[in-house]
């Protein structure tokens, strides 16, 4: 009779440890379910949706179809190298290439380029007119050398904004087939700029570039090569003071009133928002000419 008494409470004992295990088991995912909905998985926080990259330039039209010869002979060489089939290609041009003008070029390459056209933005008036105070008159130099100055600081990154890397080759830039994939260099070095080369600039073509921002001459004057150049864009169009800096400028009027250039400027931008070991402004990865320096970047 006790054994029997003694199996009836052993069965008893399982029982109510089976209800207690399985009502842990059901609060335990409750929990956890409840733990799910307010917490962001790692990957919703960390998806990326930028194109990886595009490949840029300005140019101008012409009435005159061959004279487009050195954009065409820029876009050969650059077809020669496999990996700039991997990124996007846009030319932004005045509004003045017209279509028959843009099949000519592209019959020409086997790159896929799209033609953007950014009139309204290169033509945009100054939003000031400075006072020879603030920054000096410059005459010398032909307004649409300046507004292009103007388009590849301000403007330019409304246009690149879906993508994470810009390399920009300039019309007049031949690319030699040993020139290595900046943006690859970019994200395994963890790199946010890169141009091949250093150039001096001077004090008359930023008159007061120093006074409004608060830099010397001598900690500006040498500047980026910026006609090839890449940029890790969202390190620096997603930072608010970033588009300050970039704002400070454009609002001064002093790029068209004197010749502020996108390279001075790109040079204090970089400098200024970017971490030494984290930019490079003699990287020997682009390897090729440029037509109106008449200069080889090769070592």
């Amino acid at each position: 009779m006790a054994f029997v008494y003694g199996i009836i409470i052993f069965i008893f004992i399982c029982v109510v440890c089976y209800r207690v295990f399985d009502e842990s088991i059901s609060m335990n995912r409750i929990y956890n379910n409840m733990l799910s909905m307010i917490t962001p998985t790692p990957q919703s926080a960390t998806v990326n949706t930028l194109k990886p990259g595009v490949i840029c330039c300005l140019t101008r039209g012409y009435t005159n179809i061959n004279r487009y010869s050195k954009l065409i002979s820029r876009n050969n060489h650059l077809s020669k190298l496999q990996w700039a089939s991997k990124y996007d290609h846009k030319i932004f041009h005045e509004g003045n290439i017209p279509q028959d003008h843009q099949q000519y070029i592209l019959d020409q390459t086997s790159l896929p380029i799209e033609f953007v056209n950014i009139e309204h933005v290169f033509k945009r008036p100054s939003r000031k007119i400075p006072t020879d105070a603030e920054c000096r008159r410059d005459s010398d130099w032909p307004e649409g050398y300046k507004r292009m100055c103007r388009f590849w600081f301000v403007d330019f990154w409304e246009y690149i904004k879906e993508y994470e890397y810009m390399i920009r080759f300039d019309e007049d830039v031949l690319v030699d087939e040993e020139c290595t994939d900046p943006i690859e260099y970019a994200k395994l070095n963890n790199v946010h700029y890169l141009c091949p080369y250093l150039m001096g600039e001077p004090y008359e073509v930023i008159d007061g570039l120093d006074k409004l921002t608060g830099i010397s001459y001598e900690d500006m004057h040498n500047v980026p090569s910026t006609h090839t150049q890449l940029i890790h864009v969202p390190h620096y169009i997603d930072k608010p003071d970033v588009r300050e800096f970039i704002d400070l400028i454009d609002s001064s009027g002093c790029i068209l009133y004197n010749r502020w250039g996108d390279a001075p400027l790109m040079g204090i931008l970089v400098r200024k928002f970017t971490k030494d070991f984290e930019y490079e402004f003699e990287w020997k990865g682009f390897k090729g000419y440029h037509g109106s320096h008449d200069s080889f970047f090769l070592n």
